[in-house]
């Protein structure tokens, strides 16, 4: 039997330095040294944009190493987009240059052109063999259970299956899910005992690709993989069989009759079609792949009838997701038409995958992924338009495709995005001007429900080494106490009732939000007058709430050299004694830095990761490491305070808290009159 083997390794743009050195000490390094030394081993690998960067600076003699390897028939180097985009999530024109540039990148380190393609996180749709007609790619990598959800049988899917959209054909291997749960997990005699049956039973090959951290960086593999010799061991069998014949990817493509044609419906791995639901329903989808495990049914087959969600799915779960995609696919446009290199690179890079979703790593939870991803849209925008030579730039659109009008202004110094269908709130604040680039300082990820928190309580520490795919540690105890949800997203400047009259940090932290009602504009009731040619661009809207209150808000955005001023004014009306709040979320990264501070008044700055209140009328907020400071100026005292935000989340170590970001609350009471005004100026600027 012909057995082929493709090894995905892979680093988010955007990953701290240290976590990619460790990576290399653990996994790649002893990996590549182990099939340096097993002279019989035959693989396909694909090696992500990003991480061929870091290693082309960090340790260029792995490449070298690398192109050795490939110019001895021992390895086959498969191209994706460059900076590992979800194809289908890019424009298609954009897709296949970014697959060209990357095919041109592979091809100086292997020497040939290559002609299979890693399809970043198996996300399939049909549409997938036109987007890559005319690349070059011949055959691309799924799941078994996408060709069995073709309609196939769980023994066809041992070949090479055939599809095509609008006439452009295109070859598929199905990684086998039986071979996914087993290595590194299982035995290698099991491991071995399942290929031995497989070819007995006269299958004519089997294909397994999958991550190569988990032989290394996934929790106590680094042990078992290289300290205890399990891969060693691997090599060692099949490289003595003399029943499996290895064989590269695009070998077997060539060499086995393809099944087909087949058409596969959009789809991804089994565990992201629970992961792109809604937590109830991929509760639901768990508890019927359990019930069809009792009824016999192949774990790879339930993957194919009950496939649960797609990854398009998680631009609805997660809206700051969706923001981001749809602002970069805008931003296309202006890249393309400055022929910009540079802009384009940027622009590439903010399409990595990694932080617009979440499954079992922590992905979009994680600040610092989701920064990244900015600052390289940010990034691309000023090349392109200076080079077009348009700034400031006013668009006024439904920018994130919600149904809801949004305005942005995009300025050699600052972005923002206004939402004045959503009580005249701020979606998106930068700092663009600052001496270390730019400074994302909104969207603060909104807390909601996962499927796994109800897990987190009874989660311990295991002991040896499972598949991250079942159940996971905990890095610290009670972590299930600090589990709160947010009933709408993290705004800057977003007005609610605090509905019990009390004004704590840390009742405001434990409620999450939930308990108050949110001001939101009356429909249509909302102007803006001014900007492009009509100078800077100001805001107003009549907004209500389900208590009974109301307030007139008006905002004016004023672009400066040094960064930007916004001027808010409230009128709130209502019931004497109604205690109503503006609140401003901000993400600088972690809480426990004494460089990423908050002080309110002429008291001592803090870290933003501790609570605080006071009354007074000035709050500084400084990000020293990154350089911008936001100041905030009442024309009269008010209550304030301030609270991290933190998420409960899982990632391959285990579930975790993560600072998103936090909130500073400016509240007051309404006088007997019932009617309270406030004038405030908000200015955005490089740290000193």
């Amino acid at each position: 039997m012909k057995l082929s083997l493709c090894i995905h390794s892979h680093q988010p743009v955007g990953n701290f330095d240290f976590v990619l050195e460790k990576a290399y000490s653990d996994c790649y390094e002893p990996f590549l040294q182990l099939l340096e030394g097993h002279d019989r081993i035959r693989t396909g690998l694909h090696y992500s944009g990003p991480l061929l960067e870091w290693l082309e600076d960090a340790h260029p003699d792995f490449l070298d190493r690398l192109s050795t390897l490939c110019a001895s028939g021992r390895v086959e180097l498969l191209t994706s987009g460059y900076f590992e985009p979800v194809l289908v999530a890019l424009d298609a024109a954009e897709a296949r240059e970014q697959i060209a540039a990357f095919s041109n990148r592979i091809e100086g380190i292997g020497g040939k052109r290559p002609t299979g393609l890693w399809l970043t996180e198996r996300v399939w749709e049909p549409s997938v063999p036109s987007l890559l007609h005319g690349t070059g790619v011949e055959y691309v990598v799924v799941d078994d259970s996408h060709v069995i959800a073709a309609g196939l049988e769980p023994t066809e899917v041992f070949r090479p299956c055939l599809t095509e959209d609008q006439g452009h054909p295109l070859r598929v291997l199905g990684s086998s899910m039986e071979l996914r749960y087993s290595i590194p997990f299982r035995e290698v005699r099991s491991v071995m005992d399942q290929l031995l049956e497989w070819d007995r039973e006269g299958r004519e090959m089997a294909f397994y690709g999958d991550d190569g951290e988990k032989f290394g960086v996934w929790p106590g593999t680094r042990e078992l993989c290289y300290d205890r010799g399990w891969l060693d061991e691997l090599f060692s069998a099949l490289g003595a069989s003399r029943e499996l014949e290895l064989r590269l990817p695009g070998e077997s493509v060539r060499e086995v009759r393809a099944v087909g044609p087949v058409y596969m419906p959009a789809m991804s791995y089994a565990e992201m079609g629970e992961w792109s639901l809604p937590c109830s329903r991929g509760r639901r989808l768990l508890e019927l792949r359990e019930h069809m495990g009792s009824l016999g049914i192949d774990p790879s087959v339930q993957g194919a009838l009950a496939s649960g969600g797609f990854w398009r799915n998680f631009l609805t779960r997660y809206p700051e997701s969706n923001e981001l995609h749809k602002l970069v696919s805008r931003a296309s446009g202006p890249v393309a038409a400055s022929a910009s290199p540079s802009a384009r690179l940027h622009l590439w890079r903010s399409q990595c995958n990694c932080a617009y979703w979440h499954g079992v790593f922590g992905g979009i939870y994680l600040p610092h992924l989701r920064e990244a991803l900015w600052k390289e849209l940010y990034l691309a925008e000023l090349d392109a338009h200076r080079e077009l030579g348009d700034l400031p730039d006013l668009t006024e659109d439904d920018l994130d495709l919600d149904g809801r009008t949004e305005v942005r202004l995009l300025s050699a110094s600052a972005a923002v995005t206004v939402r004045p269908e959503e009580g005249l709130c701020i979606g998106e604040l930068a700092l663009l001007c600052g001496a270390k680039g730019p400074v994302p300082l909104v969207p603060v990820l909104t807390r909601r429900e996962e499927s796994y928190h109800r897990d987190v309580g009874s989660a311990g520490h295991e002991e040896g080494v499972a598949t991250i795919h079942s159940g996971m540690g905990s890095k610290e105890q009670s972590l299930e106490e600090l589990i709160a949800f947010d009933d709408h997203r993290r705004f800057f400047l977003e007005e609610y009732l605090v509905a019990d009259g009390g004004f704590d940090p840390s009742a405001l932290r434990r409620a999450g939000r939930g308990l108050f009602p949110v001001f939101r504009t009356l429909p249509g009731n909302w102007s803006r007058t001014g900007g492009g040619d009509g100078g800077d661009p100001a805001f107003s809207a009549s907004l209500d709430c389900p208590e009974g209150l109301t307030l007139a808000k008006s905002l004016g955005l004023h672009t400066r050299k040094d960064g930007l001023a916004l001027t808010v004014d409230w009128e709130f009306r209502g019931p004497p004694g109604a205690r109503i709040a503006s609140e401003l979320n901000l993400c600088l990264l972690t809480g426990s830095e004494p460089d990423r501070c908050i002080a309110l008044g002429a008291s001592d700055s803090v870290p933003v990761g501790l609570e605080g209140s006071g009354r007074c009328s000035r709050a500084t907020v400084s990000d020293l490491w990154r350089g911008a400071v936001l100041t905030i100026e009442l024309d009269r005292e008010a209550d304030m305070a301030h609270y991290p935000v933190e998420s409960v989340n899982r990632s391959e170590g285990g579930y975790e808290r993560v600072h998103q970001g936090f909130a500073l609350v400016i509240s007051e009471v309404l006088p007997k009159q019932g009617v309270l005004g406030m004038h405030a100026l908000l200015t955005l600027t490089g740290a000193p």
